[in-house]
């Protein structure tokens, strides 16, 4: 659904015979990358989930057929070319890789190969095409970057955070990250 702030007016704009899960919109603002399923269960959602483009004016859903499982999270580039998202390419038991796929031709390459630990979100810094990435090591969290350019080039931002990172935003200019943070004896801060 999209809603018209100067009306207040909600408008239904993907086909009803899909569930749509998570998106993001594309920087012109008409269309959004999706993860969707043709089945309305939740487990579908996990199990099940593609990767599409969706055209809001038109209400039409072009799906992006990709070697990707598990998939979720998806954030756009700046530049609307490269969709980066959290999926499994080999069948695991879970989405932990950092994949990139080009909007017009769904080519797929995983930027986090052979990584020790799994992604937990990814994020755009700012108008690059640098990723940073949230990996879960063990009973602890660290921030990476990693480049769309330079596939399984990751380079450590910091380690040691809580075991629970919630939230984590950039800011519009790549420079600063944010996020909430908890630990077994620590509150949310």
């Amino acid at each position: 659904w999209t809603l018209s702030l100067k009306s207040g007016k909600p408008k239904p704009v993907s086909p009803d015979d899909y569930s749509i899960w998570e998106y993001d919109w594309l920087p012109e603002g008409s269309r959004a990358a999706v993860i969707y399923t043709d089945e309305h269960r939740v487990d579908a959602q996990y199990f099940r989930a593609q990767l599409g483009i969706l055209d809001a004016a038109a209400g039409t859903l072009q799906p992006l057929e990709v070697p990707i499982t598990f998939l979720h999270g998806p954030k756009l580039s700046p530049d609307g070319r490269t969709i980066a998202l959290l999926g499994s390419g080999d069948g695991a038991p879970h989405g932990g890789e950092v994949w990139a796929v080009d909007v017009n031709t769904a080519e797929a390459t995983c930027l986090t190969p052979n990584l020790a630990g799994s992604a937990m979100t990814v994020d755009f810094l700012g108008q690059s095409s640098t990723l940073l990435v949230q990996v879960g090591e063990g009973f602890a969290n660290a921030l990476y970057t990693v480049s769309v350019d330079a596939p399984g080039k990751l380079d450590r931002v910091c380690g040691a955070l809580p075991p629970a990172l919630d939230a984590v935003a950039v800011s519009p200019d790549g420079s600063r990250v944010c996020a909430v943070a908890q630990g077994a004896t620590e509150p949310p801060e």
